[in-house]
């Protein structure tokens, strides 16, 4: 049998490199099947344009006037684990869950860790892929076969074969083969049927398309404009990714590939039909809470250790709570309080599980709990045990953590970093004070000053909140102080005497509501702004605030926007 494994691993590798090789590189860019971007054959116009049956996309005559700088780079973008995780579940019929079987990457300092240029296939990475697809598809041999009955029969017909692997391609490359892709991937089903069963084949064709480049990048190339050449339009099969993965963070339902197939994703109209209609899918909740979850830090919340003696509860069960409250503090957001930003910063409305109880000083109970926080100690999303518990250090409240992090997130902004050599313990001194008393000592040294006037008031306003979210009134046997006030802003300078009071001003901050814009057009584009995106970001803000900041018609602005249909030339 490991002989027999072995050759199969061997045929698995050469079909592996085949599809890497094919695709190659001519003037900066990859195309299926070893086409250059200058190549007229029709084999390669088709396979450029996304895949069998979708023909080159009509222009849309923007396209002609379109300044370059407005629109980033032709690029290939790696999936995310969870967005392969999707892709695998999607492929296979059934839920699986593959992020936990990968090895975590580290939180980024800034940013969401899914940037277009950072993400791409080291030896962990590859490694962990070939362990993880290998002991997914052993186990899900039976789940191809049921898929379609005909896959039962001991003498698999052609036609058969053939839609069994068009419809793989279209859940993992999110389009169809081409004809030699359909050769390429008979053959690789026949040569193992020699030595394993149908089922065994089936999985091994399975796990070498969910292997290839064409499933594990999003391709983002699109064809050349004629009258504008600096410019490509993305082909509907291009869009229906990109739609896909940034609304839903999963491959293209069969509504979005047959809008792709017959071309109605080329013009603005149909892309905002698509996006309209995926915003009020459960697949939305889904990417949305991706994009939160990496807004926030909750997504490296394991990473988040506390101590085991201050905080005895706090457990694997307790963590699973904060994550699942969480999303469904973000579907009751979206789905009875009409997509508000308002609503997200500021809203008490909750459902917890028994290990929150506690946390949130209720009594014991089974199943799960409908509850409205007290308005004076919660005030939305920012004061979610999750997103308190993935920000906060091991055995204190961290006020510099939480500041920082307060600032880079709703204020768009960092401190400057603290001078080289410049110690930040703090004195022990006096063990009656509480630990704002001991930062003082920071704050009022000439060296920190300035850095500590940025973030120290956003910090200090979340005292009332342990390292696991917990509220509390008192530190050290004295009354917590949570007062302050922001002077460094441009729009938001407030006087408060809480947390809730500081985040319920924030909420209203323009300041915050256009970090909030900037910080959607990061996760969604997988880049930083540059100045020209300037244009989309002030007429997203614009339709944000018309809209009464609606996020809905923030995300339909982005998601129909040049920038998003279009790439440029490097």
């Amino acid at each position: 049998m490991a002989a027999k494994r072995s050759i199969r691993n061997l045929i698995l590798l050469s079909t592996f490199l085949s599809s890497v090789f094919a695709c190659s590189k001519a003037s900066d860019r990859w195309h299926p099947e070893g086409c250059a971007s200058t190549s007229k054959s029709a084999a390669c116009k088709t396979a450029k344009s996304g895949g069998v049956g979708n023909a080159l996309p009509r222009t849309d005559p923007i396209a002609d006037t379109l300044d370059p700088k407005t629109v980033g780079y032709a690029r290939l973008w790696r999936l995310t684990v969870q967005q392969f995780s999707n892709t695998v579940s999607a492929a296979l019929g059934k839920s699986v869950n593959l992020v936990a079987k990968f090895d975590p990457g580290s939180r980024p300092e800034d940013g969401f860790g899914i940037d277009s240029d950072k993400l791409g296939i080291d030896s962990i990475y590859a490694s962990n892929l070939e362990t993880v697809l290998s002991e997914t598809l052993a186990a899900s041999s039976g789940d191809l076969v049921k898929s379609m009955p005909c896959l039962s029969e001991p003498s698999i017909a052609s036609d058969c074969l053939d839609r069994f692997l068009n419809a793989m391609a279209l859940t993992s490359f999110r389009r169809p083969l081409t004809d030699a892709e359909t050769v390429r991937y008979s053959n690789l089903f026949a040569a193992i049927k020699v030595n394993f069963s149908a089922a065994d084949s089936l999985a091994a064709v399975a796990e070498a398309m969910l292997r290839s480049p064409y499933t594990q990048f999003r391709s983002e190339l699109g064809t050349t404009v004629a009258n504008n050449p600096a410019i490509s339009q993305l082909s509907p099969y291009e869009l229906a990714t990109q739609i896909a993965f940034a609304l839903t963070g999963a491959p293209p339902d069969k509504e979005l590939l047959a809008a792709a197939e017959d071309g109605t994703l080329a013009k603005k109209e149909g892309v905002e039909t698509q996006v309209r209609r995926l915003m009020t899918s459960d697949g939305f909740v889904n990417g949305f809470s991706d994009f939160v979850f990496r807004w926030t830090g909750i997504t490296w919340l394991d990473e988040a250790t506390k101590d085991a003696k201050t905080y005895p509860g706090y457990s694997a069960d307790s963590r699973t709570a904060m994550v699942a409250e969480s999303k469904e503090f973000l579907r009751d957001v979206l789905r009875n309080k009409r997509a508000s930003f308002k609503k997200l910063m500021t809203s008490t409305d909750t459902t917890i599980t028994p290990p929150l109880a506690a946390v949130y000083g209720v009594g014991t109970f089974t199943g799960s709990k409908k509850i409205t926080a007290n308005t004076t100690e919660r005030s939305g999303l920012f004061t979610l045990p999750a997103v308190i518990a993935a920000n906060s250090p091991a055995v204190q409240t961290g006020p510099a953590q939480r500041g920082v992090f307060l600032l880079r997130k709703l204020m768009c902004t960092s401190p400057p970093p603290p001078p080289a050599n410049l110690k930040t313990d703090l004195t022990e001194s006096d063990p009656t004070l509480t630990l704002r008393e001991r930062f003082a000592v920071h704050s009022n040294n000439a060296n920190c000053s300035s850095c500590h006037k940025m973030m120290d008031p956003f910090g200090f306003s979340m005292e009332n909140y342990d390292a696991i979210g917990r509220f509390r009134d008192k530190d050290n046997g004295k009354t917590v102080d949570a007062s302050g006030a922001i002077t460094t802003t441009a729009n938001s300078n407030f006087t408060f005497k809480s947390g809730v009071e500081l985040l319920n001003d924030l909420a209203t901050s323009k300041d915050v509501q256009e970090c909030f814009v900037r910080q959607v057009f990061r996760y969604t584009f997988g880049r930083a702004e540059t100045d020209g995106d300037t244009a989309l970001i002030n007429a997203s803000y614009a339709a944000f605030a018309k809209s009464d900041f609606d996020m809905n018609e923030l995300f339909a602005t982005l998601y129909t926007s040049d920038a998003f249909r279009f790439r440029r030339e490097k």
